[in-house]
């Protein structure tokens, strides 16, 4: 499998390469946009206002690995609510790097970008910039930073 990783702010994005990735392999196109990829544990206060904080031009589809069952999702899954497909997995306290792995298998955006339930989207500069990063150096494996105020 060839992705490239991109580590921001702590969350994550990767970007598929070639069609020997997972994906392409189980007969999925890349879309050019961005798949979000979603562990959710235990946070259920955060759920309504992180789904709408995705809902941009950009977001193909949200992934959600449920780890602990406490959310009615269909109440988030009506057609037409997010501009965006919401697909939830269920999982058994699988811990988030089985799921991250697991969601990565679903996702079909050209983009992956891995991210916490506890963080709310305030804008969407940064992921341009990480995309931006991943274009013009090609060999990218890894880049983190630390957020800041």
């Amino acid at each position: 499998m060839t992705s490239r990783w991109l580590a921001v702010a702590g969350m994550m994005m990767a970007r598929r390469e070639t069609c020997q990735a997972a994906w392409c392999r189980q007969g999925r196109e890349a879309t050019g946009k961005f798949s979000i990829a979603l562990q959710y544990f235990r946070h259920p206060a955060n759920v309504g206002s992180l789904l709408k904080s995705f809902d941009h031009p950009l977001v193909y589809e949200v992934l959600v690995n449920d780890d602990s069952h406490d959310v009615n999702w269909s109440l988030y899954q009506q057609p037409g609510r997010f501009s965006y497909q919401l697909e939830i997995i269920s999982s058994d306290n699988i811990h988030e790097l089985r799921a991250y792995n697991k969601l990565a298998e679903h996702a079909s955006g050209e983009y992956v970008v891995f991210w916490q339930d506890d963080n709310i989207v305030r804008n969407f500069s940064w992921l341009l910039n990480a995309a931006s990063i991943m274009h013009e150096f090609r060999r990218l494996a890894v880049v983190t930073a630390a957020p800041y105020p």
